[in-house]
């Protein structure tokens, strides 16, 4: 800075009595402010330290330079007001500028990331008699910081210098700071009394970028035409075009139309609308649900949509607010909300479905202009009332028609555009209106997705596979699957998206959108079309007709890089919220940046105020930083969570993060961070990987592991269910007072890897990080450890270790051996020790297909594979343990669920390959598909044919079968088959036993003296084992993994007989010798003696227990020494 801005800092100066130093400080504190959001900036400051009462020490050689702290608070004050103060600051810290810096930052946290110099050491005059003459050239200067900002007056004029950290900072962002520093200065001059929020944080350049210029994109839309009349346009132009399909109802647009045109007749006729009346909608999803949505905007009414999930209370508040002229609703909801106060119309009642069918079916007439309501929907507010957002017909045309290229939802005039999408959504969220608009506006055929199949990623991928959608808006939530949805268009939207979820998509040539908006601008305001490598907080730019700005607390636009407000204006901004003008005043403010086009035009008048932060990237995409509200305050330090998520899902075993502020009992806040992984990781481990990139006070304190986050039924993170984290409160803590209570706590203290001198008896169980999985382990425990009857249900309700200790005192009933085996009701069919192992894996897992056991057949020529698959159907029937559900009682037990063999069907299709590649991967596919085993048996079956030859694919679950079990299968399968061929006609004789009663059996066997013998015995052989430890060639996965490689190979003739004559001559098994070969071949790679090994074994070697099928192998361990 030289002529006229060196000198007019220089007259600043004189005139107001502060030094360059506080002058150009302020504008970097002020800069810092502006990029990090932040009210308070701290900035270390190099102070001379040769201000001590020592006589001529500026005459003296040495270190005496010190680092301090300068904070500043930025108040809206004069900005020479501000200076001044700092000024003062800074003349304060030379007074007590003798301690150390480290003194002040015992904690190990940095008081700050900046460092500002400003340089002025003294230099002797030149008065013509030096030998030599000394001339400043330049200057290399390292720093411990990742900003630094040195400052030189020199020569008439003041020279800026940053040294950045380049890993972390582009060289773009940084001119960007010393051109704010330049603009901050040049306003200074011009006007020091003016309030800090008066500046103008952007050159005009920038601002006609990042401001006049919006919306960056605009599109023709029919702005002034209707929901009701688009949709009847459509229907003239494809009348024969499937527009609506759900289950086994099919509708084209012409009977779609015609449908709605009665309904909207009849309400017309019957009931008072005018513009803007409500109507409510309670419905199941269905085709009732959309015929009830267009018909309520052709009669002329807004539509409110209210779940019938929702508590009654919900829907009592809202009808309150919304005074609808009726409920449209179904039948069976009828009785429900009679009492609710409004007229109410089941549209699926047989009676007035004929009264509909006598109305004329012809498009109706209708008052309803542009800007009148289409629809009102609530959110959550938070004063803890939810509120109605209204959306006027114009913004939903906008979505529907001026984003369609966007979505990749051309208009489909013409059959070939024509798309099958997915309606996934809940129509309680706005993101329906995306789903049900987009598609009937632009003549594609919506797929109504059943309910049962919304959470189920399954049953969501065999559908979209089966129907041959393109197109669908699923939450990332449900995406964290290793399997890919078989879609052209993947939009996602509300919670972030893993990384490598992206990727894997892109790279599968999906075209993934992230959708970014509130429900107050029509479900979507910005969107990014994910490239690989994208963050996946990229929400890209404002999408057409849309404007989005980003605005600091004073309504400045931010520079690039900055932190903002995200404030958003055009097509799609909603009127505001019904009844609550409050609420309206403050979300939706008049738009400053309106331009005088966009005023004759009556456009842009007013923008929504998000409350979520974000900032401009280099690209002009934006990227999405979180909440306003969710900032917390942790030890005096406002912290972002979002930062702190963002670290977290940088692990490559999290899925998914969530960071909130909890207090613990004591009363203090600390930080709770959820995560998502496949399995629990270690603390520690997870601590050291955010100290690694976070400052002590962001890390958090507790660390609560999930398998998946809840979400809310709008697809968001249900916070409210999150689970509480566990705090130790010592100074609380009751002991233990009875036998009973002690040895509660030994049990609780082991499952839950507390300690038990800090467990209190009061303690929450849930609260010290049980759950459903470890209440089932707990109650095994205690039964056997008590020899009482204790229940899952029994934890649920009592939780404390006082309270189930009385309860067992004074209440639970000693553990008997039952003698028969009987049973009075089906959920007592419990499952074998076998089984109840595989089921806890496949609810770990949330389903796993490591436990296939895949039999293929090649039929030999001549085989009928009609008479095969009935051959296997027979079997099915003589064997109970193949047609059994496992389902879960209420105390999360489970048991088995046999159906009648009268009433199941094996369903056995026939498939005709191309090739060997393609026969393998068919066989493939077949073999690892994944068992739903509470809705489907665990056996199923496929033939395929490839150049004439048959191949037959049974695949079982190992909760039913076993090795032991493939011998019978085959003989029993290959009997029945010359039974339906004609060669045999004997029976076989019924089964002795059916695996539910040996799974019954056992459970009542291995009880009391028989049990403790059992586990005495086991215990005495693994007391002193020791885990195998093998040198491995790569690092273990952080999560189990089943994958692997096999090798094969064969002992020749000549080594096989003399293995079997050594087994022989030793009077032992051929498998002993192996296994011991076994044996020495690990202890030479281990270096160990003492080696212990899992086996299976049959199971089968009680009496009479031969013959059943099922799951009767017992992983068994085999000791070494």
């Amino acid at each position: 800075m030289a002529g006229e801005l060196y000198h007019g800092l220089k007259a600043l100066s004189r005139q107001h009595g502060v030094t360059l130093n506080a002058l150009m400080q302020y504008c970097w504190h002020q800069q810092l402010s502006l990029y990090s959001h932040a009210d308070v900036t701290i900035v270390g400051m190099t102070v001379s330290g040769r201000n001590l009462p020592v006589e001529e020490i500026e005459r003296s050689v040495g270190l005496y330079i010190n680092t301090l702290p300068v904070v500043l608070a930025h108040t809206d004050e004069a900005i020479i007001e501000n200076v001044k103060r700092l000024q003062a600051h800074i003349n304060d810290i030379n007074s007590y500028s003798n301690i150390s810096l480290i003194t002040l930052q015992k904690a190990g946290v940095r008081l700050f990331n900046s460092l500002f110099v400003f340089e002025n050491y003294p230099v002797p005059a030149d008065n013509g008699e030096s030998l030599f003459k000394l001339e400043f050239e330049d200057s290399d200067e390292k720093l411990d910081y990742p900003l630094g900002i040195m400052v030189y007056e020199q020569d008439g004029r003041i020279e800026f210098k940053i040294n950045y950290a380049g890993e972390l900072f582009s060289r773009s962002a940084i001119e960007g700071v010393l051109q704010g520093i330049r603009l901050t200065v040049q306003q200074l001059i011009a006007d020091p009394a003016m309030g800090p929020q008066k500046l103008s944080l952007l050159t005009q350049d920038d601002y006609t970028q990042l401001v006049a210029n919006q919306p960056r994109v605009q599109v023709a839309v029919e702005r002034h035409k209707r929901v009701g009349q688009m949709f009847e346009e459509q229907a003239a132009r494809t009348p024969d075009a499937l527009a609506l399909v759900y289950q086994d109802t099919r509708l084209t647009y012409r009977e779609l139309n015609q449908r709605v045109n009665q309904l909207a007749a009849y309400l017309q006729a019957n009931f008072a609308i005018q513009p803007d009346s409500a109507i409510a909608l309670y419905f199941d999803k269905s085709t009732h649900m959309v015929i009830a949505m267009l018909a309520v905007l052709k009669a002329g009414a807004a539509y409110v949509p209210i779940s019938p999930q929702a508590p009654l209370e919900r829907l009592s508040l809202l009808v309150d607010d919304v005074k609808p002229v009726l409920i449209l609703t179904q039948q069976h909801y009828g009785a429900r909300i009679a009492g609710c106060g409004f007229p109410l119309l089941d549209i699926d009642n047989p009676q007035l479905a004929n009264r509909l069918a006598q109305i004329d079916d012809s498009n109706v007439q209708s008052r309803t202009q542009p800007d009148d309501l289409a629809y009102i929907i609530y959110t959550s507010g938070t004063t803890g009332r939810p509120k109605g957002v209204m959306i006027e017909h114009h913004s939903l045309i906008n979505l529907a028609q001026g984003q369609s290229d966007l979505l990749g939802m051309p208009t489909g005039y013409e059959q070939a555009a024509r798309l099958n999408t997915l309606w996934y959504s809940e129509y309680v969220f706005d993101a329906h209106a995306l789903d049900v608009f987009c598609a009937l506006l632009n003549g594609h055929c919506l797929h109504i997705l059943p309910e049962q199949q919304r959470l189920d990623f399954i049953a969501l991928s065999a559908y979209i596979r089966d129907h041959a959608i393109e197109f669908a808006f699923i939450p990332p939530a449900l995406l964290a699957q290793n399997e890919l949805l078989e879609l052209s268009t993947l939009v996602v939207g509300g919670e972030c998206l893993d990384a490598a979820m992206i990727d894997r998509y892109c790279e599968a040539g999906v075209r993934l959108i992230n959708g970014y908006g509130p429900s107050e601008t029509t479900v979507w305001a910005t969107a990014r079309i994910y490239q690989p490598g994208d963050a996946n907080t990229n929400i890209g730019k404002a999408i057409n007709n849309v404007c989005v700005y980003l605005l600091d607390r004073h309504l400045r636009p931010v520079p690039q890089g900055a932190i903002g407000e995200l404030y958003i204006g055009g097509a799609g901004v909603g009127r505001g919220y019904l009844n609550n003008p409050q609420a309206t005043a403050d979300a939706f403010i008049a738009n400053p940046f309106r331009s005088d086009a966009e005023r004759s035009r009556g456009e842009n008048a007013r923008l929504y105020k998000t409350g979520d932060r974000g900032r401009y990237l280099p690209d002009g995409n934006i990227e999405y930083l979180g909440r306003n509200d969710f900032q917390v305050k942790i030890r005096g330090f406002r912290i972002e969570p979002g930062e702190i998520e963002a670290r977290l899902n940088d692990h490559p075993a999290i899925q998914q993060a969530l960071v909130l502020a909890s207090t613990n009992p004591a009363g203090h806040t600390h930080l709770t961070a959820y995560y998502v992984a496949q399995e629990p990781l270690e603390q520690e481990m997870l601590r050291d990987h955010l100290q690694q990139v976070l400052p002590d006070y962001m890390v958090p304190s507790a660390l609560v592991h999930l398998l998946s986050l809840p979400m809310t039924v709008n697809g968001k993170v249900d916070r409210a269910a999150l689970p509480v984290p566990t705090f130790e409160a010592q100074a609380d803590r009751v002991a233990p007072e009875t036998a009973t209570e002690q040895q509660l706590a030994e049990v609780f203290a082991e499952l839950l890897a507390i300690p038990q001198d800090s467990l209190s008896v009061l303690d929450d169980f849930y609260r010290l990080g049980g759950n459903s999985i470890l209440a089932i382990k707990l109650v095994g425990r205690l039964t056997r450890a008590l020899e009482k009857s204790v229940h899952v249900s029994d934890l649920f309700r009592l939780r404390s270790i006082r309270a189930l200790a009385a309860f067992i005192d004074n209440t639970a009933q000693g553990s008997q051996i039952i003698q028969a085996p009987s049973i009075a009701r089906p959920e007592e069919q419990r499952l074998s020790f076998a089984q109840e192992r595989l089921w806890f894996i496949d609810r770990y897992e949330e389903g796993s297909n490591a436990y296939n056991i895949p039999l293929t057949l090649k039929l030999q020529a001549g085989t009928d594979p009609q008479k095969v698959a009935q051959a296997l159907m027979k079997v099915v029937d003589r064997h109970e343990v193949l047609r059994t559900l496992i389902l879960c009682d209420d105390d999360g037990q489970g048991y088995q669920h046999i159906l009648p063999a009268e009433t199941f069907s094996l369903t056995i299709s026939h498939e005709t390959c191309d090739s060997v590649q393609a026969l393998h991967a068919r066989l493939h596919e077949h073999q690892h598909r994944v068992f739903d085993l509470a809705q489907e048996c665990p056996i199923v079956a496929q033939c395929y044919t490839l150049a004439g030859a048959d191949y037959f694919s049974i695949v079982i679950h190992h909760i039913a079968f076993d090795g032991w079990s493939v011998d019978l299968l085959l003989k029993e399968l290959l009997h029945y088959y010359r039974v339906f061929t004609g060669e045999a006609s004997n029976e076989l004789p019924a089964p002795p036993v059916q695996y539910r009663e040996f799974a019954l059996w056992q459970r009542q066997h291995l009880q009391g003296a028989t049990l403790d013998k059992q586990l005495a015995y086991w215990h005495g052989q693994l007391a002193d084992h020791e885990p195998l430890n093998l040198p491995t060639d790569h690092v273990r996965p952080l999560q189990l993994d089943y994958r692997g490689d096999d090798i094969t190979f064969q002992l020749d003739a000549a080594t096989s007989a003399e293995l079997r004559a050594l087994a022989a001559s030793l009077n032992v098994s051929l498998y002993t010798v192996l296994l011991s070969g076994y044996y020495l071949l690990l202890g030479v790679y281990s270096n160990q003696q003492d080696i212990v090994l899992g086996t299976p074994i049959a199971g089968r070697h009680y009496p009479g227990w031969k013959t059943p099928w099922g799951c009767s192998s017992i992983r068994w361990s085999s000791d070494g020494r």
